[in-house]
């Protein structure tokens, strides 16, 4: 699992609800998806997600605008 960059927030969005983040990875868009993803990433840098977030994952076979779903504590992006 590589995820090379998470941002969720950006100039003029702070505060904005919902957001639109982006997500770039070195995985296949399958991989991205799958439920827990992002789980360790999100802990170990503390970074907020919501399940009104958006987040365009840009991985290395495609690029899909997902809803976040949030599951106990489990994450998972599902394309729109």
């Amino acid at each position: 699992m590589t995820i090379l960059s998470l941002k969720m927030d950006f100039p003029g969005q702070i505060g904005v609800d919902p957001r639109l983040g982006k997500l770039h990875v070195n995985d296949t868009i399958a991989q991205a998806t799958a439920a827990g993803y992002l789980n360790t990433y999100v802990k170990n840098t503390n970074t907020p997600i919501f399940k009104t977030d958006s987040i365009e994952v840009a991985a290395r076979d495609d690029t899909k605008l997902c809803k976040v779903v949030l599951t106990g504590s489990s994450i998972q992006l599902v394309a729109i």
